[in-house]
């Protein structure tokens, strides 16, 4: 045997054993591909002495860089990430010479390898850096390019842990169209696999379900590098998704046993915490959950995973109500990490500070909810206080690392994932605050469970306000530019290579506009500042709110918050010198909304079953604003889950006794909106009134001719000096689009659609559409009253944790503090003469809520039979701020007559002179 081994010894470094006889650089590139395919510990010595006979043989070339490359792979293998990059790094050097025996297409193989080794150590930023320079070189070469596709799945698997679902599924589908492209069925296999883990935690199983086939099949035909068992890793997570709980297990087990065959310790611990995971959360088998999580933590190594599994281990004793043991388990879990922290207090948490630097956020805050949870269900088992302010402390800092992860992500969509995610947490927080009697923390939470994705954006206008006039015009063009992709991608019937070569440069125009915003933060404090600001306005903020001096003249204001929960609903009550919060029953919440809304959109069911609407609104005004004892007058609601209008809703069962009567009512997406979108801008009296009429639309929109808008256009606009109005082809998107912004009322005359689908809102121009998704590109508007005269346009998806993301809600993003926008689809001639009514009263001064509420009542009076019904007129809400609208700056009329006078006494004077 010894003599075997030698012989092999001999034959392999033969050809190093004297300078003369160096082998040719393909035979030491043979060499290499057997030293790679040894044991372990066979490799490394073998490694190090072939890279020296390189060198002397040939310098350092591209042989010995790949030699190099090769001794980081090996010490990946053995999950030494510091020593793999240092090797990878080295590589990289030599590739870098410009010699002519240096192939620097190689850089593209190091840049990737380097991305993904700073990747398992957590380095996000410097690993997507890395993964951007290989992906820029093997652009350069299409058909030369190994590594393109996969360096896109690996930018993906980063976004995934980052949890910026929206741009891994970006980056995840241009590795797709890469690997398609040239052929690489290595890049389409991984990039597929990254997809389906990416679609999975977004919970859009059927399509994780599509790709998970292709990339099966594929694998189990040729799987050169190993990917098969990470597939059946991630069919475990995706049969999870989809209830199928013991095909999960079976595949994790699958998973288990191919990386046991690959010594990969990591994978294989790894399944031993997914397989507890679904004993634990899905079968209830809370022992087999354990024995699975013990053996976890046995074989993992990685400090960041055993975050989670100390979580998990927590988990069950909270479930078996041992509760010192789970606070044990929950303290190892915030300890284990490399964050700075370390303490045996059970009550004691990490600072903000610690945690603002450290990677895998998401596994903290996953620990600190459970462990807020468990010390609020301990209180419940015990009533000791001291349990409900260690559960307030928590939640806090859960809250604070919820604001770090949110600012981390780009992608809309992954945003309100978080949104979705974390509303527990935000129920759970206001439930403690309501046992506890802190109406101040009470009131912070309702706050950070609604809109924040909108007060962001403001925060964004604001902060755009701080960049130079050429970073403003550069953001303008890059906008543009993603605009104009999609609308290529939109209104063409567009196949093939075509469409991938136009989805790719849609993802690299967005890539190119993400850097371009990271470059502002990092070179303008101020901008960063602004639009990072996380201060929530108090409870005496709002009381001063309420009570401002221009707007009591008017009455007394009230505003009441609502928080819809999974297990409670709780309601604050907020006047200018008191709050009140109360805990109400779930019970038929949802199923009287429906019906309620059912009921005010249809008027023949509403008219048929008259009785029947009224019981429904009055068990709704029973539950859900009766006890809460409003003051009459004034009333602004902060309303959640579903988008009611109360003052449709009736104090009797049995006859028709509308709150419409007592309150003058105005919502909000939240008080932070009202309190950070005070206009105070001026306008003269020829930028008082914008309007458009369409009237008819081109044959291509499909939509009918709206009789009468534009007289009833004209009607409203005689109440403005100077009102400017746009009807048939004039109501033009262009048109629109030059001079809306720069007009104190804006009234659209038009046709929307929308749905509570994921289908997108658009509302209707003479010409064409202007969708959603196309308002993120405009500035800010000065415009302070939106009037939406078209069907549904506060209608939309219900992002649970943010809100209806309707028509109204994205035109709110523009900084308009006040629309006026409609619940379901409206009656031309009731909708004519109500806006007719309300522009009367606002014209004479009052609030907009107040001449809302006027304007409802006396089309009431005017009306007769079927005509009274809510169809008719609740549907028109206002939304966002109800004070009265600022008058014509003075300034202008005064200046006007001053040129009024000197014009008068210049012609007086020519005049006399011509005498």
């Amino acid at each position: 045997m010894l003599r075997k081994i030698t012989l092999f010894f001999i034959i392999l470094f033969f050809p190093f054993l004297s300078k003369a006889t160096c082998p040719s650089k393909n035979e030491t590139l043979n060499t290499l591909q057997k030293i790679s395919k040894l044991e372990p510990a066979q490799q490394k010595k073998r490694l190090l002495i072939l890279l020296s006979s390189s060198e002397k043989c040939f310098g350092k070339d591209s042989v010995y860089s790949s030699i190099l490359q090769q001794i980081a792979t090996f010490y990946a293998k053995e999950n030494e990430f510091e020593n793999a990059i240092a090797y990878t790094k080295k590589a990289i050097v030599v590739n870098s010479l410009t010699k002519s025996d240096i192939n620097r297409f190689y850089l593209e193989t190091n840049y990737f390898y380097l991305g993904r080794y700073e990747n398992q150590l957590g380095h996000y930023q410097i690993a997507l850096d890395n993964l951007d320079k290989s992906i820029d070189i093997g652009k350069t070469n299409l058909k030369k390019t190994a590594y393109l596709s996969r360096a896109y799945a690996q930018k993906a698997n980063i976004f995934s842990k980052m949890g910026d679902f929206e741009k891994a599924i970006s980056s995840v589908d241009l590795g797709i169209n890469f690997a398609k492209q040239t052929k690489n069925d290595e890049g389409l296999a991984f990039s597929l696999i990254e997809k389906v883990k990416t679609l999975t935690m977004m919970s859009q199983t059927e399509k994780a379900s599509d790709n998970l086939k292709e990339v099966i099949l594929l694998l189990e035909k040729n799987d050169p590098l190993g990917y098969l068992p990470y597939a059946y890793y991630w069919a475990g997570q995706l049969f999870t998704a989809q209830k199928r709980y013991k095909d999960a297990i079976s595949s994790y087990r699958k998973s288990q046993q191919l990386y046991k065959l690959r010594d990969n310790t990591y994978s294989y611990s790894l399944n031993f915490l997914d397989i507890g995971f679904t004993y634990y959360q899905y079968l209830q088998d809370y022992d087999q959950a354990l024995q699975n999580y013990l053996m976890a933590l046995q074989t993992m190594d990685n400090a960041y995973m055993k975050v989670i599994i100390y979580d998990d281990i927590a988990a069950v004793y909270w479930k078996k109500k041992d509760y010192p043991k789970a606070f044990e388990y929950y303290q190892k879990a915030l300890e284990v990490a490399p964050i700075g922290f370390k303490s045996k207090n059970l009550t004691e948490i990490p600072s903000v500070k610690s945690l603002q630097a450290a990677d895998f956020k998401s596994y903290f805050l996953t620990t600190l909810q459970d462990k807020a949870d468990t010390w609020l269900e301990y209180h419940k088992a015990t009533q000791r206080k001291d349990y409900l302010r260690n559960a307030l402390k928590t939640y806090i800092l859960a809250d604070q690392l919820v604001d770090l992860m949110r600012f981390e992500h780009s992608g809309t969509e992954s945003k309100l994932y978080w949104r979705n995610k974390t509303h527990h947490l935000y129920e759970q927080a206001i439930e403690t605050c309501y046992l506890l009697k802190n109406y101040e923390k009470a009131f912070y939470f309702f706050e950070k469970s609604k809109a924040v994705l909108l007060n962001d954006r403001l925060n964004e206008l604001s902060a755009k306000q701080q960049l130079s006039p050429e970073d403003l015009l550069k953001e303008k063009s890059l906008q543009q530019k993603i605009a104009e992709f999609n609308a290529k991608l939109a209104g063409q019937n567009i196949k093939g290579t075509k469409l991938t070569k136009l989805e790719n440069e849609l993802l690299e125009a967005k890539e190119e506009q993400t850097a371009f915003i990271k470059s502002l933060e990092l070179k303008n404090p101020t901008y960063y500042q602004y639009k990072y600001d996380t201060t929530t306005a108090s409870l005496e903020d709002v009381k001063k709110y309420l009570k401002r001096p221009s707007e009591t003249k008017n009455g007394e204001i009230s505003l009441v918050e609502y928080f819809v929960g999974n297990e409670a609903i709780y309601a604050m009550k907020i006047l200018h010198n008191q709050a009140f919060l109360q805990k109400i029953s779930l019970v038929n919440y949802e199923e009287n909304s429906k019906s309620f809304l059912k009921y005010c959109a249809d008027n023949q069911q509403a008219n048929q079953d008259f009785l029947g609407f009224l019981k429904v609104g009055n068990q709704l005004y029973q539950q859900l604003f009766a006890k809460l004892g409003v003051p009459k007058g004034r009333v602004i609601i902060a309303q959640d889950g579903y988008f009611l209008p109360f003052e449709a809703m009736s104090k009797s069962a049995k006859r028709a006794e509308y709150l419409l009567k007592d309150y003058a009512l105005s919502y909000t997406y939240s008080v932070q909106f009202l309190l950070k979108n005070v206009s105070n801008e001026s306008f003269s009296w020829t930028k008082k009134f914008f309007g458009m009429a369409p009237v008819t639309y081109q044959k291509g929109l499909n939509q009918t001719e709206l009789t009468d808008s534009d007289k009833s256009l004209t009607k409203v606009a005689d109440y403005f000096s100077f009102g400017k109005t746009f009807v048939n082809q004039a109501a033009n998107k262009q048109t629109f689009f030059e001079n809306a912004h720069n007009y104190q009322i804006v009234h659209l005359y038009t046709h929307a659609q929308a749905d509570d689908s994921d289908q997108e809102p658009m509302v209707y121009f003479a010409d064409s559409v202007l969708k959603l998704s196309e308002l993120g590109a405009l500035s800010r508007y000065k415009t302070q009253l939106l009037v939406l005269s078209a069907c549904k346009t506060a209608v939309g998806r219900n992002a649970t944790g943010e809100g209806i993301l309707s028509l109204s809600r994205g035109f709110a993003t523009l900084g308009i503090p006040a629309t006026l926008t409609t619940l379901w689809s409206v009656e031309n001639k009731a909708t004519y003469a109500l806006n007719e009514l309300f522009y009367q009263y606002l014209s004479e001064g009052l609030s907009k809520d107040l001449a809302l509420q006027k304007a409802k009542i006396a089309f009431l009076q005017s009306q007769a039979g079927e005509n009274q019904l809510p169809t008719f007129w609740a549907g028109a809400v206002l939304v966002g701020d109800a004070s009265a609208l600022s008058s014509t700056n003075l300034l202008w009329y005064f200046v006007a007559g001053i040129l009024v006078v000197m014009l008068a006494f210049f012609i007086w004077k020519k005049a006399k002179h011509s005498a």
